[in-house]
């Protein structure tokens, strides 16, 4: 439903903004082939009106999007998964959860930075944050459908950065 509605308004935006560009050429073309004086208190009002609707318009348009966004936020986790981030390996306190169940992870580490990406049993990435030495930053996420997620480390981190993964089971 919710990639349903962010296509729509990806697609409303992307036609809002050809409009856009097309009024501004035919405006534009116009005041060249114009044989007439040109007024630039007339010009000058018609672009900041021109500018203003441009702006109302892609705000409106920002905060239907962002009221899609996929993030979870506010209320309780049902389940809180510990990461330790280190060189080559994730160490999870827990390798499964439950379907439907809000789950958070606290990522950390101590050696450099590492990224800690989940994908889906598709391989969709479906939700990702940085391991940074001396933080403990969070994700949260509804696992859906049942399977394997993989996840994999997505900063460099050395020389064997491509063995650094791990999975997590939603039954």
């Amino acid at each position: 439903m919710k990639t349903s509605i962010q296509s729509l308004v990806f697609e409303l935006w992307s036609a809002v903004t050809c409009v856009i560009i097309a009024v501004y050429y035919l405006v534009y073309r116009r005041s060249k082939t114009s044989p007439v004086p040109i007024s630039y208190d007339l010009v000058n009002r018609r672009r900041f009106r021109m500018f203003f609707g441009f702006v109302v318009i892609f705000l409106l348009l920002f905060v239907v999007a962002l009221a899609n966004a996929p993030y979870i936020t506010g209320g309780e986790a049902d389940d809180i998964i510990g990461v330790k981030a280190r060189m080559f390996s994730f160490e999870l306190t827990k390798d499964t959860v439950e379907c439907g169940k809000l789950v958070e992870f606290r990522v950390s580490t101590e050696d450099v930075t590492h990224g800690f990406g989940v994908y889906n049993p598709q391989e969709d990435i479906i939700g990702q944050v940085q391991a940074m030495p001396g933080y403990v930053n969070r994700l949260r996420l509804r696992f859906s459908t049942p399977g394997r997620y993989n996840i994999l480390c997505l900063e460099y981190c050395g020389p064997l950065h491509h063995q650094m993964r791990s999975f997590i089971i939603a039954r």
